[in-house]
């Protein structure tokens, strides 16, 4: 008897990391944090975000089309020597440094979440989405290679 309340009370401390591992964590618009289970609402800044699951989806920050297009004169992205040349120059000849390093900010956590996911897919944990029914249902093997070629999109996109 004795034994058996042991192994349930080693089993459930075991189980309490995995139910920890589903939860979001975010600031709502009105500055109060938030914790569920489920994504917070769409429209929340990413910034706000402050704990997600390893399983969660990625949610890329989008790049504005000004500075896609205009990455370098000829519209094609600059090499590691041009950034560096560029990163060197003072404020007053390059006036959107700060808008640079937000951008390269936001390839670098692209990069990173890509990483993670792929990791989360190649490792065969178990993942899982809402529908648009707002049921949970698990990715099966052809979903789960969609998204590992997505993840590896995003990294040889992000990650250079």
């Amino acid at each position: 008897m004795r034994q058996a309340l042991k192994a349930g009370v080693l089993i459930a401390t075991a189980c309490i990391p995995l139910l920890v591992q589903g939860q979001w964590k975010w600031r709502d618009a009105e500055g109060r944090m938030q914790y569920s289970d489920r994504a917070p609402p769409r429209g929340t800044a990413d910034k706000d975000i402050l704990t997600r699951p390893a399983h969660a989806p990625l949610r890329l920050v989008a790049e504005s089309p000004s500075t896609s297009a205009a990455s370098s004169p000829q519209g094609k992205a600059s090499s590691p020597a041009e950034a560096a040349r560029r990163a060197s120059e003072p404020a007053s000849v390059h006036p959107n440094k700060a808008d640079e390093a937000r951008r390269q900010q936001q390839r670098s956590d692209n990069c990173h979440r890509a990483q993670e996911y792929a990791r989360t897919l190649d490792e065969g944990q178990r993942v899982q989405r809402v529908n648009a029914q707002g049921e949970r249902e698990f990715l099966d093997e052809g979903q789960r290679s969609r998204e590992r070629d997505k993840a590896r999109q995003v990294m040889d996109a992000e990650c250079s």
